[in-house]
């Protein structure tokens, strides 16, 4: 995808000239969104899940497949143990 060492800023907006979901941990992409009021990259945040496949595999495909309405319209989602919330961007 490129340099390890990209910016989250370059990498957001990598992920955007593709119109790729962005799946991470890191919670600054969200705060990069909020301030840029950008609609694309979606991103869903992953907290405290095991990414095992054989863990969280089926449930990270259900949320997808639920989800997949506003993460084609550009959206941010976070995804925890027991959770899921999404909204459409831009954030205001």
């Amino acid at each position: 995808m490129g340099p390890a060492n990209a910016s989250d800023l370059e990498v957001l907006r990598f992920a955007a000239s593709r119109d790729y979901l962005l799946l991470t941990h890191d919670l600054g992409f969200g705060d990069l969104l909020m301030y840029s009021r950008e609609t694309r990259p979606s991103v869903l945040i992953l907290r405290e899940i095991d990414l095992r496949p054989e863990v969280s595999g089926e449930r990270l495909l259900q949320v997808l497949l639920a989800a997949a309405e506003a993460i084609a319209k550009g959206a941010i989602g976070i995804m925890d143990a027991s959770r899921v919330r999404v909204r459409l961007l831009p954030l205001v």
